[in-house]
């Protein structure tokens, strides 16, 4: 393969063009020719088995030469990025056929170059630091859910209570008509989470295993789907078994019981907890602190973003977005009707949100530069060594599953870098 590389400064936009040598081309249209052949199916025939003559009828130039660019592109890509050259992509290209023939393949990848970036000061700058305290009332919460999660359920033939956990089937109505995702089977819910609709867990109490009840209830007005929010519906339910909870105490036995190395009663569970604690909290502080760093580093800071590295990655959070309303069983227009936002909306605020997913990455990437930040051999290695021992694996079984190390040595880096701006910013 031949490479070439250009550059168009005024747009800050960089391009590769890669040509195949003949050979190599030729070899590709005849592997993707006989692979298409060993699966081309011909009315009366067999497949693969077709005359020569009935195969050339069939298997048409376009349909080898598009086969053949698929091959051959990320052939193309693999091979310019493995070139020494000073101009490298800041983000993924788009690609242009430039000579597509049965003799010859020319490919061209565009992509933005790496923005230059100027930063004033990095250190030293004052940002409040957020104090990291644990209350008693913290570490009691964790012991509360420590203790529900413990609880025992035991079957009970007696009525519904406040607190029982109730298998159940259910179906929703709303005039009449079962509506969408309001139907199931064998559904479990603690009476008294409050995890339904209000009114809804109030009715099952008095219930008993085998009773069959109608509940009506009304769905609050914000309520996330537009077509069910204020309404008033029914619930068919019918109660397939009861269980009691039975919550331990509070206790040593309680603190055995969560098996956890060291801890043999109530106050080492206590600072066990504690301590967890503060290590949650330290990630969330300095997290904190690096975004408004970063934020503040950006204001004078010199970065020209390309806009179609913007677009790109506002598309991007786009997609992230819409993944989320859909998990919550919502789409786009909903969620457009129901906060009164427009498409519009949406994409000024994915689009700031984008120039400063950009800028914090460029920003980074500079200061580790400026300070060299570098990782040794032996700090990847006891990386790999924590990450097994922590998965119950041995260094060699990760390293296959990790396969590339360069990936523990950029963590490494960055960390590293995230350290560094914590102990010398606020």
């Amino acid at each position: 393969m031949k490479f070439t590389s250009k550059k168009n400064i005024e747009e800050n936009k960089g391009k590769y063009i890669i040509e195949f040598e003949e050979e190599e081309w030729k070899d590709i249209i005849k592997k993707v020719t006989n692979k298409l052949k060993a699966h081309l199916q011909i009315p009366g025939f067999r497949k693969g088995k077709a005359p020569e003559e009935m195969v050339e009828k069939y298997l048409s130039n376009e349909k080898i030469l598009n086969k053949a660019h698929d091959v051959a592109a990320d052939k193309a890509w693999k091979f310019a990025l493995l070139q020494d050259d000073p101009l490298q992509p800041f983000n993924q290209p788009s690609w242009n056929i430039d000579t597509l023939s049965m003799a010859k393949y020319i490919i061209s990848f565009e992509f933005d170059l790496k923005p230059e970036v100027k930063i004033e000061k990095y250190t030293n700058i004052k940002i409040e630091k957020m104090a990291n305290i644990v209350s008693d009332e913290d570490v009691n919460q964790t012991l509360i859910q420590l203790q529900q999660k413990s609880a025992i359920l035991e079957i009970k033939e007696d009525k519904i209570a406040n607190g029982d956990v109730v298998i159940f089937d259910f179906e929703g109505f709303k005039d009449g008509k079962s509506f969408a995702d309001g139907k199931a089977e064998n559904f479990s819910l603690e009476i008294g989470s409050k995890k339904f609709i209000p009114g809804f867990e109030e009715q099952m109490i008095g219930l008993i295993t085998g009773e069959e009840k109608d509940l009506l209830v009304s769905f609050p007005k914000d309520y996330l789907k537009p077509d069910l929010a204020g309404k008033d519906v029914t619930f068919k339910v019918k109660i397939k078994e009861v269980k009691n909870k039975i919550v331990p105490e509070i206790n040593d036995d309680l603190a055995k019981d969560a098996n956890i190395d060291g801890v043999e009663d109530l106050t080492q569970l206590k600072n066990f907890i504690k301590e967890n604690l503060i290590k949650q909290n330290e990630e969330k502080i300095k997290d904190e602190f690096i975004n408004n760093l970063l934020l503040e580093i950006s204001k004078t800071a010199t970065i020209h973003i390309p806009e179609s590295a913007i677009d790109k990655e506002v598309l991007d959070l786009q997609g992230e977005f819409e993944q989320k309303l859909k998990e919550q069983n919502i789409d786009l227009k909903q969620y457009l009707k129901l906060t009164k936002l427009t498409e519009l909306d949406i994409k000024k605020e994915l689009r700031g949100d984008a120039k400063a997913k950009i800028s914090h990455y460029l920003i980074l990437e500079e200061i580790m530069n400026q300070e060299n930040i570098q990782v040794n051999n032996d700090e990847v290695e006891q990386e790999i060594f924590e990450f097994a021992k922590f998965y119950n694996m041995t260094p060699e079984e990760t390293k296959k599953k990790i396969m590339d190390t360069s990936i523990v040595e950029e963590g490494l880096k960055r960390r590293k870098l995230l350290n560094f701006l914590y102990e010398n910013n606020g």
